[in-house]
């Protein structure tokens, strides 16, 4: 890793570049050499832009979680992990976590600075796992975790997908028409005589003609001030997804099951239910559905029993609540919550495969309006013509 420094030598304050692998070798490779070194700051680097995918971070936990079953020193763990990463960016995180292991903190605290990577979940698991000598479980349970993230957030792309590239190629191609192959025709086409489908692809066709540079502007603009706008307020993006007609609730669902995930390994790490369920929420961004689950922590924390703090929330149905109240008496929470997260992502499946079936023939018919329409402002004029 590369480190911007500032540092005295002959009381001249001076700046280099060095390549460590923590902070801490760098100042002490600084000292070493009798320079006082002032500030240490890591340099951005291009892979700083770009994600580190869930699978990679989950792969890398199941593999720690195999190497502690299998009584291998943590550091060492941490060693191996560093050299066979697949993610450059993770290579480089975990050289950083080795460091600080060596100079005595925990693998929670050393994955600490890392929480936006990692997820407060993923920090919480592990510190209870370390306290209760289950770390490598705690670990695989994680990797599972993250793995069903990573499912679910494919599935749901997968259904946003395909209806997006099509309906946009569409859109594309129809103005491109207009554009550029609907003006060569215009002259050939008596005003007066023509249909009424072929006024308003006329009429279609000059305003993109006249206007095309001012509309591109226009919606370009919208574009833009529109991600502001959802980037301006975290969970305002799924907020809006929420809020569409049955894809929301394909969102609602994976949701849901991350929720009873989660607090089911959470509290088989022994982690108490109110400190399980704020873990668990705070994995979700200040959306309308975290807002949800703020309600259920202010009940818990008034002295509530967990299913009437759920109730509150207006996310679970009664026989889900009714379920989860049973499991309260009986001792048998975990297992609930296991079959809901189970029935949660089931019905998201469902869902979204129902969804990719239904928009497929409605995008055919759209593209076949839109055939229709050119065949009927065309065609249809120059054929009387030839008769």
């Amino acid at each position: 890793m590369k480190y911007k420094v500032k540092y005295l030598k002959d009381n001249t304050l001076r700046q280099t570049t060095l390549i460590a692998n923590s902070p801490q070798e760098a100042r002490d490779s600084l000292i070493s050499k009798g320079l006082i070194p002032l500030q240490i700051q890591e340099t951005v680097t291009i892979l700083d832009f770009f994600p580190i995918p869930q699978k990679d971070i989950a792969t890398s936990l199941y593999q720690l979680s195999l190497m502690i079953s299998s009584s291998i020193p943590l550091p060492q763990a941490i060693t191996l992990l560093q050299q066979t990463s697949p993610n450059a960016k993770l290579r480089k995180i975990f050289s950083s976590i080795y460091h600080a292991i060596e100079n005595g903190a925990t693998l929670s605290e050393a994955m600490s600075p890392y929480v936006k990577i990692f997820g407060n979940l993923s920090i919480a698991l592990i510190e209870s796992g370390s306290k209760s000598g289950n770390l490598a479980l705690s670990l695989k349970l994680l990797a599972k975790e993250l793995r069903s993230r990573e499912k679910n957030l494919k599935l749901i792309k997968k259904a946003m997908f395909y209806p997006s590239i099509v309906f946009c190629s569409t859109i594309g191609c129809f103005i491109f028409i207009l554009k550029f192959v609907l003006p060569n025709f215009s002259q050939l086409f008596i005003q007066d005589s023509i249909p009424t489908s072929t006024h308003i692809l006329l009429w279609l066709s000059n305003l993109f003609s006249e206007h095309f540079g001012v509309l591109a502007t226009a919606t370009l603009a919208l574009i833009v001030v529109f991600s502001m706008w959802i980037r301006s307020k975290k969970g305002r993006g799924e907020d809006l997804i929420l809020f569409i007609p049955y894809i929301g609730k394909i969102l609602k669902y994976a949701y849901l099951q991350r929720y009873c995930l989660s607090l089911e390994m959470l509290l088989a790490s022994g982690v108490p239910i109110l400190q399980a369920h704020r873990t668990a929420q705070n994995s979700f961004c200040e959306s309308s559905f975290y807002k949800s689950l703020l309600i259920t922590q202010e009940s818990l924390q008034n002295g509530k029993s967990f299913s009437t703090s759920l109730k509150e929330s207006k996310l679970f149905s009664p026989l889900d609540l009714a379920l989860l109240e049973i499991a309260q008496h009986s001792g048998k929470i975990e297992e609930v919550l296991h079959t809901l997260s189970y029935e949660y992502g089931e019905k998201m499946q469902e869902r979204a495969e129902k969804l990719i079936a239904i928009i497929e023939p409605l995008l055919t018919l759209l593209l076949g309006g839109f055939i229709l329409l050119l065949a009927l402002g065309i065609f249809v004029p120059i054929w009387e013509m030839g008769v």
